[in-house]
Parts: C-alpha cells; structure tokens; sequence
C-alpha cells in the first residue's frame, strides 16, 4: 500500500508531516510534482513518475497545492488530476473542487448563493464600473482572483489609489477584483474541516488588517460552537472539498466566511491544536479508500 503526496517541496512542514503519520500507519508514500508526470493514451503507462506507475502503484493521492504555472501547464496538470480520477484513484482534494475553490470570485458566488454569508464582493474588467462600486463601499480589499497568503492584497480607502490601482490592473490584462474591507479587530479565525468536522480551529492574532500566520500572525487556541461549526463544513461541503481551510471574520455579532482554502498549511494552528492534525488526514484517506 503506497500513497502519493503531490508536491514541490518534499521537505515541507506540512508534507513531512504528513509522512510521518503515513509512517505511524505502516503506509509508504512518494512525493512528486505533477510537472515531473508524464501521461500517455494508447501507450502504457498511462501516467508515470519515473518508474512509478502512478495509477497501478498507488492507492490515493494527497494533494499539497493546487496546480500552478502558465495556462497551459495549469489544464495539463489539472488533466493529470481528472484522469487519474476517472481511473478510480481517491484525490484529496477532488480536482474539480480544486479548481473551483481556486477561483475566489466562483467560491464566494457559491458561497453566497448557498446563503452562507460573505463579504460584498465585485468583480468587473471596467475601471468605471469599478469605480462606482468603490465609491459606495469605500473601504475594499483588492485581491487576486488566484493566490493565497495574503500576498497580492492591498486595501484602498482613497479615490485616488483606487483610480490608479484599477487603471494598473486594467493595463496588465487583469480582472478587478475587490472586496468590502470588514472591520475585525486584527483577528480572524481559521478553522480545519476534514469531511464532516471541523477538527480544529484557531484565532490568528496579527498587528495590522492582515491576519495570515505567514505575515506574521500570532496563532491561538478557539472552540468554535456548533453554528459556527456547522457553517464551516457547509462551506467546505458547498465547494466539494473533504479538506479545507476555512477563514472567518467575526464583526459586530455576525461572522463572515472570506476564503476557502483547498489545500490548507497547519503549522500554526498545529502549535495550539489539541490534535495531530496529519494524522487525522491520513485516517480521513484510508477511511474512504476502504470505502471503496
């Protein structure tokens, strides 16, 4: 029995971690980009890493990061993905999941349209159009629509940088991407859904608006009730995902979903867990391939 953790670092927290707790189960595992795969039709292997045979030799695969790169290598590895599917292969997280959470604008429009609440949220190619909609919010993040870490996000209070921004972003081909800025007191919550429950959760405590424990956030413990619980799964349910992280704000009493991450890092919610977290992904896997 072998699991496949996909992957361009192998010496990442998170997947050391996760072979770790393959090995406490007696499991072996290989890591591999998915840029390092060959696929073939009427040739076999169908799909290889090296001498690997990935749709023979293995049982599942773990997925650490949605494909990246230019628009084609992002369809050919995500053609990797979907083939590998269509073989049987367990995928965590499910490709077209993958894909869909990827896409900011598409999860907060699912999101929304299941009536879990988020953030106002515009989305437009037009500088004018653009303009009007900050012109009544006044305060916005401007995100990408692809990106995670809170890298590439500025917030815009002032007409004027607004004007530029759009007018930069428009210049470079891009989409305007902006959501409502709301106030939440330096602190949001990030919670760690794996199938049916939030298996933990924490409050990440940052200096300025930007809460991300990559930036510098400070990780602490948070017991999330049952609504809120409820709302998470639901969230991750709503987009496909059996992993996910989940980022909520919490603003004069009502709590806002911001972002669904699909392929979630855990070092710092792991320093204030009750529970090893690799290992509860790792049972999550070999219980639904003995499902099967």
């Amino acid at each position: 029995m072998k699991i496949g953790i996909v992957t361009v670092d192998p010496n990442e927290y998170n997947v050391r971690q996760l072979r770790a707790a393959l090995e406490r189960k007696k499991i072996s595992s290989i890591c591999f980009p998915l840029d390092q795969v060959t696929i073939r039709v009427g040739i076999p292997p169908q799909l290889c890493y090296k001498d690997v045979d990935i749709s023979k030799d293995l049982i599942a695969l773990i997925v650490r990061g949605p494909p990246l790169g230019s628009l084609e290598q992002v369809v050919i590895r995500f053609d990797i993905l979907h083939r590998l599917k269509r073989f049987g292969m367990k995928i965590f997280n499910d490709p077209r999941a993958m894909e869909i959470s990827g896409d900011k604008f598409l999860s907060m429009a699912l999101l929304a349209e299941a009536g879990i609440p988020v953030p106002k949220t515009i989305v437009t190619e037009s500088v004018k159009e653009a303009l009007k909609a900050f012109d009544k919010i006044g305060d916005v993040v401007v995100k990408p629509i692809f990106g995670s870490r809170g890298r590439g996000i500025i917030r815009i209070t002032d007409p004027e940088t607004a004007y530029r921004v759009f007018n930069a972003l428009y210049r470079t081909n891009q989409v305007i991407y902006f959501q409502e800025f709301i106030e939440h007191g330096n602190q949001d919550i990030r919670a760690f859904v794996i199938g049916e429950e939030v298996v933990s959760a924490m409050y990440r405590v940052s200096k300025d608006w930007k809460s991300n424990i990559s930036m510098g956030a400070i990780p602490k413990p948070c017991e999330l009730g049952k609504e809120l619980n409820e709302t998470c799964v639901k969230a991750a349910k709503c987009l496909g995902l059996e992993i996910a992280g989940i980022d909520l704000i919490e603003s004069s009493g009502k709590i806002y979903i911001v972002e669904v991450n699909p392929s979630p890092g855990w070092q710092g919610l792991q320093s204030v867990s009750k529970v090893n977290i690799a290992d509860c992904i790792v049972s999550y896997v070999i219980q639904k391939f003995n499902e099967n």
